[in-house]
């Protein structure tokens, strides 16, 4: 009998803890989501006819970067020169240095220019169009066709756009008397899409040797998105305030070759391709970092009921969030360092086995993963002394993780909810790397965002077919500057 009552007795307890429980998870559901910044939408400015046009004249110009380094520096020439006539006053106030003939970096002194100045950056080199792909095209590529409201071409998205928004946005500042309290200055780099060597790598030379430090950059990396949050219905501006790292490493074997109508049991292909399936199932480990669990943190509070309860409580249900993550590429690569088999090469001819087998991973480091971690996890997970391992290219590491209670965080975020009233404001993690990589030196922080939607319909035009934009969001990309250059 007193046994039983024992029992009861812990079971009214465990069940009182369960409800209490309960109730914290809602509570902290609707108190522990970040809270949006409120600020009013701001009259919108009248942007000319003049700005589309240039934007088009700039997609004209075919200004291309091959992975082979070779370019057709006569496209470049001639965007130097448009450049030049198309802003006078840039020209003529701003102090010009152009770095390795093709890349900018204009200094706009402003009021103040003992605080440390910023960066607002932009690449003007885009990809190629693979020429079987080009009848594909609603409007020639090159063409800057201005149609149904909206600007085609290669560039409209990936990056000219935020060339010229830019410059766009500096130029309308000047003819109004608009001079930013600290200094700025407008870096333009040519070769982002093969690495950034001879653009933002000198650049970031030339500061350093100039004794420039920033206090934040601007570069490009997340977007204005619209329907492609699950669950959530109004658009996401993400700020990213850290990007992954990169790595590439080679796996090589050499065995006993031969004809193929005598096969050993195992040739060198079969060495290398179980190596990668044990590569491919077995990724390094997963975790929220501190860019997710801020996102997470700022779109809680839009999400349905129980999805709310689920990411207000990481502390209990990381484990959870992050099986739901792995369900998709985005999410994934969102919460570990990921995998890539890139590259494959062995044998020449068809019936001989080749002695050599090679191939190629690529490897985007999330923060506190490094080199020696992946070289590590390979080690350990193929198990074969065969196999030699061998990084190619350079390493670069994970960012560093700016900080959202910054000022110059809260000035980007000002920016947008007054430009864009209608969205949520949240910090991301960018996946991909971009020209921002090279400033680390000379930069304290960086944020990647750039002030254009972004939906399941022109997600996929970024380096691909009918790469576009619609005229008024190239309008609200101007503004979008302008008003980030009245708050520095």
């Amino acid at each position: 009998m007193r046994k039983r009552k024992v029992i009861k007795k812990y079971f009214i307890l465990a069940l009182i803890g369960l409800c209490c429980l309960f109730f914290g998870l809602i509570i902290s559901a609707f108190y522990n989501g970040q809270e949006q910044s409120e600020y009013q939408a701001i009259p919108k400015i009248a942007i000319g006819e003049q700005a589309v046009k240039h934007f088009s004249e700039a997609l004209q110009l075919k200004t291309i970067s091959y992975m082979d380094y070779q370019i057709d520096s006569s496209q470049y020439v001639a965007f130097n020169n448009w450049l030049e006539r198309t802003y006078p006053l840039i020209n003529q106030q701003l102090e010009h240095t152009i770095i390795s003939d093709f890349s900018h970096i204009y200094h706009w002194k402003g009021q103040n220019s003992s605080e440390q100045p910023i960066m607002l950056y932009a690449h003007l080199d885009v990809v190629q169009v693979i020429d079987n792909e080009r009848e594909a095209w609603r409007y020639d590529p090159w063409s800057g066709k201005m149609a149904t409201d909206t600007i085609w071409g290669r560039g409209a998205l990936d990056d000219k756009v935020a060339v010229l928004g830019i410059l766009e946005a500096v130029e309308h500042c000047l003819v109004n008397g608009i001079r930013p309290d600290r200094d700025i200055y407008l870096c333009i780099g040519h070769d982002e899409e093969v690495g950034g060597k001879l653009g933002a790598q000198k650049m970031a030379e030339y500061f350093k040797s100039n004794d420039i430090q920033f206090a934040y950059a601007l570069d490009e990396g997340l977007t204005i998105t619209k329907d492609l949050i699950p669950n959530i219905d109004k658009q996401v501006s993400l700020i990213g305030i850290a990007q992954k790292g990169y790595c590439s490493v080679e796996l090589s074997t050499k065995m006993d070759g031969g004809h193929s109508s005598m096969p050993s049991p195992e040739t060198s292909i079969d060495v290398i391709s179980k190596a990668l399936t044990k590569l491919n199932h077995q990724g390094l480990s997963s975790r929220l970092t501190l860019p997710v669990k801020q996102m997470l943190s700022c779109i809680a509070p839009e999400m349905p009921f129980f999805q709310r309860i689920i990411l207000s409580n990481q502390w209990l249900f990381a484990p959870l969030i992050k099986r739901s993550y792995e369900g998709s590429n985005v999410g994934n690569a969102s919460i570990r360092t990921t995998t890539a088999a890139t590259i494959f090469s062995s044998g020449k001819q068809e019936n001989i086995i080749p002695e050599q087998a090679t191939a190629c991973l690529n490897f985007r480091l999330l923060q506190g993963d490094t080199e020696e971690t992946v070289l590590d996890h390979i080690k350990k997970v193929i198990g074969d002394d065969r196999i030699n391992i061998t990084v190619i290219g350079e390493t670069t590491p994970a960012s560093n993780i700016a900080n959202t209670n910054s000022v110059f965080y809260e000035r980007v975020e000002q920016s947008i909810l007054e430009v864009f009233p209608e969205t949520i404001v949240s910090p991301g993690l960018v996946m991909a790397g971009t020209d921002a990589k090279h400033f680390s030196e000379v930069c304290d922080e960086t944020l990647y965002f750039r002030p254009m939607i972004m939906h399941p319909k022109n997600l996929h035009t970024i380096h691909g077919i009918n790469e576009r934009i619609a005229i008024k969001e190239y309008e609200d990309f101007i503004r979008f500057y302008i008003r980030l250059v009245e708050l520095n």
